[in-house]
């Protein structure tokens, strides 16, 4: 689960420098900046790893990258026009989908402690996130819609990534992931009206590209190494991240439901993550 944590705390540092580039740049392309920068530095891990450019499974690689790409642009809109705590709360409902997809896929089971622990996380999640009724309601319904269906898409896309750990090199799929949404976010950057960055944006722009890519790297690692289901109770530390970062950066006030919101989270990964290894099927690459 160290990976997954890791992977956690460098998707909260790409969130916040994607709601600065959001401000004045599109989401889309803020997605392309993101996919550019990371596949130029997957073809430079890739090189000094040794490990092969193609992958022996590029219809399912491919399909990651399509579920990735529409996960990742419902976030980056959600991020840019709903609150930040919001935003990301509705993204970290992907392990409810994540364990229920790699069930039916992967014949993953859950486990006894899933359910628990997930009820912690998802309690923890709506501590610290404090959304406000009033976040869900009017005009931005559409948008808390989109970032569903982006946590759907996650769910999907972590589940792809676990049943591709069994043949495909992480960085592989890594690099697939990348080069697919290069392809895709290049339509929609020039029909939402391409922006010239200038200024900070670069800035924001090489942020969200180096601590997407490793939150990334480490996600495909520890989806390699831990079942999808239990292995994605993980995210919602983008929130306990994400409180920490506003605070000390934005001065951004914590109270008690944060704290405790926090230790359930903490506490839920911790039991999840105690289980006995043989609780649940391993992969040949485990």
């Amino acid at each position: 689960m160290l990976q997954m944590a890791l992977s956690a705390f460098f998707f909260a540092v790409m969130a916040v420098f994607a709601r600065f580039a959001g401000a004045r740049l599109p989401a889309q392309e803020v997605v392309l900046a993101r996919a550019v920068i990371s596949t130029a530095l997957s073809f430079v891990m890739l090189r000094r790893a040794g490990a092969p450019f193609r992958g022996n499974r590029p219809k399912m690689l491919v399909l990651r990258g399509l579920t990735g790409f529409l996960s990742l642009s419902c976030y980056f809109w959600t991020v840019i026009h709903l609150p930040f705590a919001e935003a990301v709360l509705l993204a970290q409902t992907a392990p409810i989908f994540t364990a229920l997809i790699a069930w039916k896929a992967l014949g993953e089971r859950p486990g006894p402690r899933f359910a628990p622990a997930a009820a912690m996380v998802l309690v923890g999640v709506v501590l610290v996130a404090s959304p406000s009724p009033a976040d869900f309601q009017g005009a931005q319904l559409g948008w808390v819609l989109v970032g569903l269906l982006g946590a759907v898409a996650a769910g999907s896309a972590y589940t792809e990534v676990r049943a591709l750990s069994r043949s495909e090199h992480p960085l592989t799929i890594v690099l697939w992931f990348q080069m697919t949404m290069i392809f895709l976010s290049l339509p929609g950057t020039f029909v939402s009206g391409a922006v010239l960055p200038r200024g900070a944006d670069w800035l924001w722009l090489a942020g969200v590209g180096l601590f997407g890519q490793a939150g990334q790297v480490f996600l495909t690692e520890g989806l390699r190494r831990t079942p999808a289901g239990r292995a994605s109770l993980a995210n919602p530390l983008v929130i306990l991240f994400g409180a920490a970062i506003g605070w000390l950066l934005f001065h951004e006030n914590l109270d008690w439901g944060d704290l405790l919101g926090a230790a359930l989270l903490v506490f839920g990964l911790i039991f999840s993550g105690s289980a006995p290894r043989n609780a649940v099927p391993r992969s040949s690459a485990s």
